[in-house]
């Protein structure tokens, strides 16, 4: 998908800043492109407004042709992202070429009338609690229900309704498991240091408390003695039903490699199987292919995220997310929002599962397929690379500096009825 959209031979650009005009070019050498139709649709946050076509008959190899959209009077929500989706097919068959086949893409940003609105503004302000005991702080507000360990300094639960969504984390992580390209540099082992730092890290402080606002805080700062650096979790439950998570870094003057991910991971139990997010998508993307996949609202499965190369490796990534909801058949599960953007996988798999020493040392066969959802929620993640696949690194541009950074998110509970969100903590 990637190698088709960079190389196909239509290029479509807005002429200005709105895309009432556009600027439709044949890269093609010997024909014109009186045998394609293009489609388009306008979208405000993936739902269809708008549609319609036109042919660019008459326009030679070489040359450019301008077209107006009629998009004068589309009306704009704040707070809604609009994106105009083009789709250049063929009319008639041509030699290996059937009728109707899709033979460039193209995706245009209009400009927003308001940012991007962070919350779905469907909860009324309800009572945050906190309760702590010499090793416990619990936080409630309306029927979610958080637990911290505080001698740990971790999130141990995260509850509602009676119903646990998250078994594990969300816990710091500097991994992902190397594809064919990293081996071929051995990234595995020059980054080392960065598959256990999170792991290894020392609990120097905690704190449990209500700001003036009537927010819980709940904070944690650690050591990181492999890496140098120092890290701060700090959670804020909000009288909405969001739990906000930040976490800062600070590094330290130690000499380190390159980062191959910054993010948390989480388990979520089994059976939270059905995921929707508004990102890029719906195939695998990454920094550095990420052309082909436009920003819209998909639906899938954690299964069907899986991408079976033959030699198993970091697979099933998206980019540049809104938000994401992950839930199990009854509708209920997390809705995960970005601050303003974040990346994620969701597998069956751990990092550590798709980790391999040497290129082809295990195969899908070895595989086992864990019941639980295993989720990254990411700030950032390393290319793919690809110059070669023997030693050449992912360019600079898509490579993380071990630098200070801060990341946040926005974790809240939902119980979804036929694609609409019940607000699950409206009644106490």
């Amino acid at each position: 998908a990637e190698v088709k959209k960079v190389h196909q031979f239509i290029r479509i650009k807005a002429v200005d800043e709105n895309c009432h005009r556009v600027n439709i070019s044949n890269l093609y050498d010997f024909i014109t492109l009186d045998n394609f139709k293009i489609n388009w649709t306008v979208k405000g946050d993936g739902e269809v407004l708008s549609a319609g076509h036109f042919f660019p008959r008459g326009i030679g190899p070489g040359e450019t042709r301008s077209y107006e959209l009629g998009l004068e009077n589309l009306e704009k929500e704040p707070g809604k992202e609009y994106f105009i989706h083009f789709s250049v097919k063929t009319i008639r068959e041509e030699p290996l070429i059937p009728a109707s086949f899709e033979l460039a893409t193209e995706q245009i940003a209009l400009p927003n009338v308001a940012s991007v609105s962070l919350h779905d503004g469907m909860c009324k302000p309800l009572e945050v609690r906190l309760e702590k005991t010499d090793k416990y702080a619990f936080v409630t507000c309306g029927m979610m229900l958080v637990k911290f360990d505080m001698t740990e300094g971790k999130l141990i639960s995260f509850m509602n309704a009676g119903t646990e969504l998250i078994n594990a984390g969300p816990e710091i992580n500097f991994w992902k498991a190397p594809n064919d390209n990293d081996l071929g540099y051995k990234m595995h082992e020059k980054y080392a240091v960065w598959r256990t730092a999170g792991k290894g890290k020392l609990l120097k402080k905690t704190n449990a408390m209500k700001d003036k606002s009537g927010n819980v805080v709940v904070e944690f700062e650690y050591d990181l003695p492999s890496v140098s650096g120092r890290l701060s979790t700090v959670y804020l439950i909000s009288d909405d039903g969001e739990m906000q998570v930040r976490n800062d870094f600070k590094a330290g003057n130690k000499e380190l490699p390159l980062i191959p991910r910054i993010g948390v991971l989480m388990e979520l139990p089994e059976g939270f199987e059905n995921i929707e997010w508004y990102g890029r998508g719906p195939m695998e993307n990454y920094p550095d292919r990420k052309a082909a996949a436009f920003v819209d609202r998909y639906k899938s499965t954690v299964t069907e995220q899986f991408v079976a190369y033959e030699s198993p490796q970091e697979n099933g990534y998206k980019t540049d997310t809104r938000w994401l909801k992950i839930m199990n058949d009854n509708g209920v599960g997390v809705k995960f929002t970005g601050m303003p953007l974040f990346n994620f996988s969701t597998l069956h798999f751990t990092p550590e599962d798709l980790t391999q020493e040497v290129r082809g040392s295990i195969h899908n066969v070895d595989l086992k397929s864990r019941k639980e959802t295993i989720l990254n929620i990411d700030y950032k993640i390393m290319g793919v690379g690809g110059i070669d696949s023997w030693g050449a690194r992912p360019l600079m541009k898509y490579s993380i500096v071990p630098q200070d950074f801060s990341f946040t998110f926005i974790m809240k509970p939902i119980v979804e009825d036929s694609g609409i969100i019940l607000d699950s903590i409206m009644d106490e």
